[in-house]
């Protein structure tokens, strides 16, 4: 198995503490990423086949999910959570096998850029032109009174209930949980302790179901890209303790009075 370094050249200008733990840290999470692989060797073996294996799934779930409510089994509200729940697994599977490692550089983030676009477009751009045109409908319906009809509404209404509303769920689950773990402002450029913070609370449960833990997994992600998704789920429990015995953070709520600064003085924001 190759030696991947516990030391990154950018970490070099940090203090010698940060620069410690960070190498600790990273150094572990690798032990412990390689210590599953040789526990599951056909898994570690075919990494590929399984994200893909992943990706079909949940191409069959949300499949399966919309005809089980054409059929009138599933309730809308019942479609809209399990498809979500098939959708944030989905997503999960794309990345990992279109968007492998972040951006380093200024041609790296072109390139990231570009991946991105590729993949949005133009299935991104129809689906939302689809979703604000169903909210927009509604809320026609709803100021003036009057119902629209025909076909292309009962479509529209057909696909906002099993596409459209699931990944707008997802996504607010994601965003939610993605943009208030992380810290903003006052982090120390490369700077891996001070990036993020682990949300293990009992109260994020419903939006980690629909963002398939990322609260709980994607700090290990910041120490160590290699690690696809679904690993970093097995192994987040042995992870966790080490960077909670380095010092990386756990539920850290107070960024939302800090506006999200790592320092735990009051945040003064410039309006």
């Amino acid at each position: 198995m190759a030696r991947i370094a516990t030391r990154l050249p950018g970490e070099r200008t940090l203090a010698e503490e940060d620069r410690n733990r960070i190498a600790a840290i990273r150094g572990e999470l690798i032990r412990i990423g390689n210590d599953w692989r040789e526990r599951h060797p056909f898994l570690a073996a075919h990494q590929d086949g399984v994200g893909m294996a992943v990706f079909l799934m949940s191409i069959a779930g949300v499949v399966v999910d919309a005809a089980l409510y054409a059929a009138g089994i599933l309730p809308w509200y019942a479609t809209i959570l399990i498809t979500a729940f098939w959708l944030s697994l989905l997503q999960r599977a794309i990345v990992t096998a279109y968007i492998k490692h972040e951006a380093r550089s200024p041609e790296e983030a072109r390139q990231l850029a570009a991946k991105t676009l590729a993949l949005y477009f133009p299935l991104g751009t129809i689906h939302y032109a689809l979703w604000h045109l169903f909210i927009g409908l509604h809320v026609y319906e709803f100021v003036s009174g009057n119902t629209v009809s025909g076909s292309w509404v009962t479509a529209l209404n057909f696909v906002a209930v099993t596409l459209l509303a699931p990944n707008a769920v997802r996504t607010f689950c994601l965003h939610f949980v993605s943009s208030d773990m992380h810290y903003y402002g006052d982090v120390e450029e490369h700077n891996v302790m001070q990036q993020t913070q682990v949300w293990t609370a009992k109260w994020l449960k419903p939006f980690h179901a629909l963002c398939f833990n990322f609260g709980e997994t994607h700090a290990i992600h910041h120490f160590l890209v290699r690690d696809p998704f679904y690993l970093r789920e097995a192994i987040k429990h042995d992870c966790q303790k080490v960077l909670r015995d380095n010092g990386v953070r756990f539920n850290d709520f107070g960024t939302f009075g800090r506006a999200n600064r790592f320092s735990l003085a009051p945040a003064h924001v410039e309006p």
